[in-house]
């Protein structure tokens, strides 16, 4: 027997309604995925597809709305004081879209999907790559996807799920856990120190080739303490780069001393390819490691597994003293 006419009907009209809803919710997360990379094409990268195709989503935005979002002026795209409007709200609608994903992912609590991660290079491949093959083990439903920068972001970008970095954490509505603590070390090769000498106090290090990162960072302030007296060095530096592995290599082939964190540096030391110095002035303090998200993604399973998992395995560590922190 078939529907009633009016019931086919109606149901025609629902299907295209929701139908018509999708693709002004798909217009919406297209101008926001646009404006947070910057460009249509950084944004099709992330997304797969191409920017023409983005071009068009925002371009039915504008003619549904009637407003001009964009300032399209010398090849860089600026929002309309309407398109700031606009985007702000649209903004919300991904934080609700994804907070119902990681809902019906708590419902199902199964560790599954891709789980994307921005971390320290350094940290990436001294403590995550040789734990990665454990963590799968574990969950063989789990892909992930690395994104490596020294830089911590204020805010994780498109396509970042969790971040992992060190140090003093900028104010935010991202949620941190500490999952780890670590010293720095300030330390040079055995051949470096033969050809040049073993500094004896943190003033001797002005007369000596250092190494530094080559960005605007905490990690630039050698810090000691002389007794009593806390002492803080901005190092000149005869060589800087983006990277701690790039130091790492630097310090290795004998370029200079680097202050590098010891999780970095630890079978280095041991094995004695990196001598370490100035250690009777060496502060004490460990700097926490924390894994960052967006609060959205606080309790979905993917996050919730990795960071139960590197609080586990990294527990022992040598380097690691987490409790060492209050």
């Amino acid at each position: 027997m078939g529907r009633h006419p009016q019931t086919q009907r109606t149901f025609a009209l629902d299907a295209k309604s929701i139908s018509r809803q999708a693709e002004h919710v798909g217009q919406l997360l297209a101008l926001v995925r646009t404006v947070s990379a910057g460009s249509f094409s950084a944004a099709a990268r992330h997304l797969g597809c191409t920017p023409s195709a983005l071009s068009r989503q925002v371009a039915k935005l504008e003619d549904r709305l009637r407003v001009q979002l964009f300032h399209r002026a010398m090849g860089r795209l600026v929002l309309t004081q309407e398109g700031e409007v606009l985007v702000r709200e649209a903004r919300l609608v991904q934080q609700t879209l994804a907070q119902v994903e990681a809902t019906a992912e708590n419902l199902a609590e199964q560790v599954r999907g891709t789980l994307r991660i921005q971390c320290m290079p350094s940290f990436a491949s001294t403590q995550l790559a040789p734990r990665m093959p454990a963590l799968l083990a574990a969950y063989p439903g789990l892909q992930l996807e690395f994104e490596l920068s020294a830089r911590c972001p204020a805010q994780l970008g498109e396509g970042v799920d969790v971040a992992i970095y060190s140090g003093t954490l900028e104010d935010s509505d991202l949620v941190a856990t500490r999952i780890a603590a670590s010293q720095w070390c300030v330390c040079a090769s055995p051949a470096y120190l033969a050809a040049r000498g073993v500094p004896l106090h943190p003033d001797e290090l002005r007369a000596h080739s250092c190494l530094k990162f080559g960005f605007e960072s905490e990690w630039n302030t050698w810090r000691f303490h002389d007794g009593a007296t806390a002492v803080a060095v901005q190092m000149p530096a005869s060589m800087s780069a983006s990277q701690g592995d790039m130091l790492r290599e630097l310090a290795l082939a004998g370029a200079g001393i680097a202050r590098l964190a010891r999780y970095h540096v630890e079978d280095d030391l041991k094995c004695g390819r990196l001598q370490e110095v100035l250690a009777d002035f060496n502060s004490g303090e460990y700097e926490p490691i924390w894994l960052i998200c967006p609060s959205r993604l606080d309790m979905s399973p993917r996050v919730r597994a990795l960071r139960g998992f590197l609080v586990d395995a990294l527990r022992d560590a040598e380097w690691n003293r987490s409790n060492s922190l209050s």
